[in-house]
């Protein structure tokens, strides 16, 4: 009885999606050879057609699964082996075939069994050696020996290697199973060849195969013990890497059984450490280590991890190995310091000081150790941190600075003293101090040497520290004064930039219509290149208030050709800057034409820096572009899209308002009055207004609906409404997720914003018509709901019209704010007033913690959970949180969400998500906090240290609904079936 087309079909499309097969079977199904495979294996011929050859002809592969006997092949069995030796269909299955023939050795595990697969493998030339390397490939545990056989796989491959003189090594015996080493083979060994043992125990060491090696403890009552000890013993001091790999083997068993192996551990921290100061190298292994004297210590290097071991187990050695590193000016790392710190207390600091003071310690490490001073006493760590006042990285002297304000009284005083000093960095160092202070007299001081400071980082930091003592617009007086300073310190000698040619550069005017002289307009320049971002400088900002920017298009967009032509250099972005600050309409379509270029030749710090001054420029045409590049590159490019961003936020600073203020003064009416925008055509009088499927429609003047606008409107006419219908789209795709963030984090305004916003704006309006909203009171109590109408009325839930309080707050509902009567009532009114939601507002998923978790500062619920592919990244997207940047090999560790009004972080932890869509592996969840912005350095690369991270938030700190949303994307991931 041939197979059915079902069994044939079933088969065929099992592993659809797999790696290897992919979506194949589509191919496959459409061709002929489908047929081909079908009338065959169904018993509709007898024959097998010669296949064509096509690349999913592959997928017969499959059909082994079909194949169950070759000892006594039923007729069935006899089709698919048929298939297998066909010309035309073996060279894609044999290696297969012959996979599957060592498969069924082991699964049948008998004698009869052997013989049929060795008298198949001998048709394609192949000996027992082959069976045996074949059957090395697979687990030996897996044998069903205790329910049949005569073990006749094991009785093979122990005969083999009795008898064979090929196999005079363990690693001859194990290139037969690269990767595939098991306990089962340990056994064969012992068994046959016990010789071979001693280099085994060695090769586990080296290959980290930790789990076998800690089953010698209890095999045979540790009997094998000695022989490991042994050769952890031997003396391998040329040898880094073996004596990692002897060090951490001896810790694993240490973890098991201390007693017997603390000896042994030390003695290798020792010798480790030994080499270390000999031959010392900057780069070092490293790996995670279990729980050591009590404490789970995590991933070490392993000099730290030594040095741990020693400082518990034999001080005294210790200390004479970082005596002997100290004097070789031998880097330490930051662990390493962080553990001498806990172990030796105030014994650690003279380590710590000649780390500090002899030039061995990177910014990083000299970073850490500032740290931990800072839990030294006073005496110990003051007079150090002093000495680290002309240290030259600006990080150093921003921390030294920092701890020196909060553990030294005298502080102020002393940096009064340091800014007379002639060391550039101390200086740095004092104006740092004195800025932080912020006291009158550290102000008054600030003031005297402000134009006699000749270093511009100085005095850029004095500057700061008098931020808010600078005028916001610049009269005569200011502007004669700090042009007049930088002259006399020498900063406006020649041009700020050799390709820069002022004499081609038009004129630059005040508000009051006098030209700007040269000097000042080389301030300009001088003072710009002293900003690292893409924002104006202190001094500038004040002059840019009073430059008539009607006139000063010209100048821009002359500096933006200069620029452009001389290479548009990175380090001169400053340039590009300026551009924007004093640019028009033009000067936006020049840096956008820019930034398109700067993608096309994947120079993408260029790009992210045009988008920064387009965002500068300010207008509400450039911060429309923005938020375009912003959605643009979301994903693809990300860096960029977060580069949009975050220059929004900078334009909103620079405006001096919020972002999400910001974001609503970007939404354009395209010239419409309110609701509608009037036209006329040959005497007829048109209205032009967005339906509620965010469509154009139009109305004559009889107030009757038109298909389109009508054919006689000029071209001119129609090209402008087809471009407003192409612009609304681009608007919808940013505003429905916008909304949405707005909910989860509870966004008010007030009565004349929403207004203003909602009901005058023609596409916001829609929006307005869609969403229930709730009226606040100024302590955020929900106090009304309501509904806006298509005719701008807003009525209550029993439909009665209702007015608001000028004073309103108002805001989105979220569901969970309702009585559960109430929410059911306004489902149904928006059920029977057919309102299709912009985003599922009713129907919100609500998650709860347990009261651990609500007090607990990382959630671990979901940490190790696998998902489904793909459905982290669409879910958390759509939920409206942002990938992190890709880090190395293509993959993104996290996501986040954030709270912009209280500047709170959540961060999801994963794995296996590439940055690229595809670039998949096993993905899963980790785990899941919240951070306060300001104490972290890097979202995108930060890692709580423990629970007790001071950048952590508990979730019964967080706004409630906010933690709702922040779950509900979570849960929202789909899981894989376990």
């Amino acid at each position: 009885m041939a197979f059915t087309l079902q069994q044939v079909d079933e088969t065929l499309k099992s592993e659809i999606g797999t790696v290897g097969y992919g979506n194949l079977y589509d191919s496959f199904h459409s061709s002929d050879n489908y047929n081909y495979v079908m009338d065959y294996l169904t018993g509709r011929t007898n024959t097998l057609a010669s296949p064509k050859q096509d690349v999913s002809l592959y997928v017969c592969v499959l059909l082994l699964k079909l194949l169950e006997d070759i000892e006594n092949p039923s007729a069935n069995d006899r089709l698919i082996i048929d298939l297998v030796q066909h010309p035309y269909y073996a060279p894609l299955i044999t290696p297969h075939f012959i996979s599957w023939l060592y498969q069924y050795a082991i699964r049948k595990d008998t004698v009869s069994a052997l013989n049929a697969v060795q008298t198949y493998l001998s048709q394609y030339g192949m000996n027992s050696s082959n069976l045996f390397s074949g059957l090395m490939q697979y687990p030996q545990d897996a044998m069903p020996t205790s329910k049949k056989s005569d073990g006749a796989v094991k009785a093979f491959l122990t005969t083999y290697l009795q008898k064979s003189k090929q196999l005079p090594s363990l690693q001859a015996f194990m290139a037969y199973s690269p990767g595939r080493w098991t306990w089962s083979h340990f056994h064969l060994i012992e068994e046959v060849r016990p010789d071979f043992i001693p280099e085994y125990i060695r090769e586990c060491i080296l290959a980290d195969d930790w789990k076998t090696l800690i089953k010698f403890i209890d095999h045979k009552e540790g009997a094998y013990l000695s022989v490991i000890a042994e050769f952890l013993k031997t003396n391998d001091q040329d040898d880094a890497r073996l004596l990692q790999k002897k060090l951490d083997a001896a810790f694993r068993l240490y973890e098991l059984s201390p007693d017997n192996w603390k000896s042994l551990v030390t003695d290798l921290a020792k010798t480790y450490l030994t080499y270390q100061i000999n031959f010392y190298d900057k780069w070092e292994y490293g790996t995670h280590f279990g729980v050591f004297n009590g404490e789970q210590i995590g991933y070490l290097k392993y000099s730290s991890f030594a040095y741990l071991v020693l400082l518990t187990f034999d001080r005294i050695s210790a200390t004479t190995l970082l005596d002997h590193s100290a004097k070789r000016k031998i880097r330490l790392s930051e662990e390493t310091f962080r553990i001498i710190h806990q172990q030796l207390g105030k014994d650690a600091f003279p380590y710590m000081e000649q780390a500090l003071l002899d030039g061995s310690a990177d910014i990083d490490l000299q970073r850490e150790l500032i740290n931990l001073l800072g839990h030294q006493s006073a005496g110990h760590h003051l007079a150090l941190l002093w000495k680290l006042t002309s240290s030259k990285p600006k990080a150093i002297k921003e921390l030294v600075a920092q701890s020196l304000v909060a553990g030294d009284p005298d502080a102020e005083q002393k940096a009064i003293s340091l800014l007379k000093q002639r060391n550039a960095d101390s200086r740095h160092t004092a104006a740092l101090i004195l800025s932080l202070t912020g006291s009158q007299s550290a102000l008054q001081a600030i003031r005297s040497v402000l134009d006699l400071e000749k270093n511009d980082n100085t005095r850029d930091v004095l500057l700061e520290a008098l931020a808010a003592t600078i005028p916001a617009a610049a009269d005569q007086e200011y502007l004669t004064a700090v042009v007049e300073a930088a002259k006399l310190r020498g900063r406006l000698e020649k041009p700020a930039e050799e390709w820069m040619d002022e004499a081609k550069l038009p004129a630059l005017f005040d508000l009051s219509g006098n030209q700007l002289n040269a000097d000042t307009v080389r301030f300009l320049f001088y003072r710009m290149s002293r900003v690292k971002t893409m924002r104006s400088d202190i001094e500038v900002k004040p002059i840019l208030q009073i430059i008539d920017r009607k006139r000063s298009g010209a100048f821009a967009s002359s500096l933006m050709n200069q620029y452009m032509d001389s290479g548009a250099k990175a380090d001169q972005k400053y340039a590009l800057a300026l551009t924007a600050l004093l640019g028009d309409d033009p000067v936006i379509d020049k840096i956008k034409a820019a930034i398109n270029r700067w993608i096309d030749e994947s120079r993408w710090k260029m790009a992210e820096m045009g988008i920064g001054a387009l965002a500068l420029q300010g207008s509400d045409k450039a911060l429309r572009w923005v938020e375009w590049y912003s959605r643009k590159y979301k994903n693809k490019k990300a860096n960029v899209g977060a580069a949009a961003l975050t220059a929004l936020e900078t334009a909103a600073e620079e405006l001096g308002i919020s972002t999400h203020e910001l974001g609503d003064r970007i939404v354009p009416d395209f010239g419409f009055d309110g609701l509608f925008r009037h036209f006329t055509i040959e005497g007829e009088e048109f209205r032009a207004f967005i339906d509620s499927k965010f469509k154009i429609a139009f109305f004559n003047d009889d107030n009757k609906k038109l298909k389109a606008i009508p054919a006689s409107a000029s071209a001119e006419l129609k090209d402008e409404f087809k471009a407003i219908a192409k612009e609304v789209r681009d608007i919808v795709k940013s505003q429905s997720p916008r909304l949405e963030y707005y909910l989860q984090i509870q966004r008010k305004w007030t009565m004349e914003q929403w207004e203003q916003f909602f009901l005058r704006n023609p596409v916001m309006f829609i929006y307005a018509t869609k969403i229930l909203w709730g009226v606040y009171d100024e302590k955020g109590k929900l106090v009304q709901t309501f509904l806006c109408n298509e005719d701008t009325s807003l009525i209550d839930v029993n439909s009665e019209e209702i007015s608001l309080n000028e004073n309103a707050l108002i805001g989105i509902i979220h569901p969970t704010e309702l009585e559960p009567s109430l929410l059911h009532q306004w489902k149904q009114l928006f059920f029977d007033l057919s309102i299709d939601a912009v985003f599922p507002q009713l129907e919100r998923l609500s998650v709860e913690l347990t009261s651990e978790e609500m007090n607990a500062k990382i959630i671990r619920r979901y940490d190790g959970k696998k998902t489904v592919t793909g459905s982290i990244r669409s879910t958390l997207e759509r939920f409206g949180w942002r990938a992190g940047p890709a880090l190395d090999g293509g993959m993104i560790d996290t996501f986040y969400l954030i709270h912009t009004t209280l500047k709170l972080e959540a961060m999801l932890k994963v794995e296996g998500v590439g940055a690229g869509f595809g670039w998949t592996q096993d993905e899963s969840l980790g785990p899941l906090f919240i951070v306060r912005q300001e104490k972290i350095k890097s979202r995108y690369y930060y890692h709580p240290k423990d629970e007790n991270d001071e950048a952590l938030v508990t979730p019964k700190d967080l706004p409630p609904i906010f933690l709702s949303e922040m779950l509900a994307a979570v849960e929202a991931i789909k899981l894989k079936e376990e």
